[in-house]
């Protein structure tokens, strides 16, 4: 983690380089500082209107979010101008996509309780390597350039993963959200050359036999630490994810799962509410006020609270969703499925057109018409 002096020269550095955005983009530097500002004030709501006083520095890249490109990059500057656009628009165009989870395959060696793609999992795989390389440019014609590589288990399709990134665009962040398993360190590296920039892993519990009770293998918790350790061997961002259910959330478990995957070299820990879809269909899982109020109190304290800045940044959906809406729904990302059919997100699982075959704006402008099943469409007061 980069926090104290060297935070704030970096900070200096991020602030200039949008600036030098800015000014590009529109010519004038007043306007561009007013864009900033409004940008910077949406970035303060999401975080609970502070600043986080670290960033996670991994393969020479610097991140306050893993859905933020590493700065200094191409994407970087592409993700910050369209903001920049989201704040004061400076072309015809409306702001682009930012980020799909790209699904490629419904294979999966578990048999997780809360798992989204239950009614689907380990059908036969429905679309060629070909199909997954089209469907992937369609979407980086858009301008697309943030891609989180999921399943099912992505990594039970290796080859094809690494072949599918690798002949994509240049200067694309891929990530890969996978349980762990199949990443060893030979494949970490095979990863990383490919151009992957980081691996998100999903992590249930801190203690391994509730892990591996809620995905139904004796070997997940091994899995995850093991596919952990090999992420930071080769220098690849390395975060988790955290499925919060109701048998989970409290003070001790928060705190910690917190202590574990600091302990694991974590740049950032993000939290997902249960969602009542796919294997957790028709059941009441939503969380209780009190157990959000927990998860709220958690991400608001190790984000802005110094005595924490060694530990990874949180990222709470939730706190945003409740306040501000969604940024899925095609606002700034969407999930293509192993049938690469279009999405508002994972838990959203009405279809709104296929990647492959149907207009990638038409299918954004469906998505954009009926927004998120459970949360509002994003509005920021800027």
């Amino acid at each position: 983690m980069v926090y104290g002096l060297k935070s704030i020269k970096l900070r200096i550095r991020l602030i200039w380089r949008i600036l030098q955005i800015g000014f590009r983009a529109y010519g004038n530097p007043v306007i561009a500082l007013q864009a900033l500002i409004k940008t910077g004030k949406m970035r303060n709501q999401v975080q609970g209107n502070q600043f986080i006083p670290r960033f996670l520095e991994s393969n020479n890249l610097h991140y306050w979010s893993p859905f933020c490109p590493g700065f200094p990059s191409v994407a970087f500057d592409n993700f910050i101008e369209n903001e920049l656009h989201r704040s004061i628009s400076f072309r015809s165009s409306a702001p682009r996509l930012m980020t799909i989870i790209f699904s490629i395959t419904s294979r999966c060696p578990l048999q997780c309780k809360h798992c989204f793609e239950w009614d689907n999992l380990n059908t036969p795989e429905p679309m060629t390597l070909d199909d997954l390389k089209l469907t992937l440019k369609k979407f980086q014609a858009f301008g697309v350039d943030q891609v989180q590589i999921s399943g099912g288990e992505p990594t039970v399709r290796f080859d094809d993963m690494i072949e599918l990134v690798e002949t994509s665009e240049p200067e694309t962040n891929f990530m890969l959200l996978t349980s762990g398993y199949n990443l060893t360190r030979e494949n970490a590296e095979r990863i990383k050359k490919a151009g992957f920039v980081g691996v998100n892993i999903s992590l249930d519990h801190w203690i391994p036999e509730l892990h591996n009770d809620m995905r139904g293998s004796e070997q997940a918790f091994d899995w995850a630490m093991d596919a952990a350790k090999n992420t930071r061997a080769v220098d690849l961002m390395l975060y988790f994810s955290l499925c919060a259910t109701r048998s989970f959330v409290t003070e001790e478990n928060i705190w910690k799962y917190l202590e574990l995957t600091s302990s694991l070299g974590a740049g950032f820990i993000q939290i997902l509410e249960p969602r009542a879809v796919g294997n957790f269909k028709d059941k009441q899982v939503d969380l209780s006020e009190n157990q959000y109020k927990i998860l709220e109190k958690f991400f608001l304290t190790v984000n802005n609270d110094r005595q924490y800045q060694e530990m990874p940044i949180v990222v709470f959906h939730g706190y945003h969703q409740r306040k501000m809406g969604c940024f899925g729904a095609g606002e700034r990302y969407l999930f293509v499925d192993a049938n690469c059919d279009i999405h508002a997100c994972p838990f959203c699982q009405e279809k709104y057109g296929n990647g492959l075959v149907d207009s990638i704006p038409e299918s954004i402008e469906r998505i954009g018409s009926s927004g998120c099943q459970k949360f509002a469409k994003a509005v920021v007061d800027i």
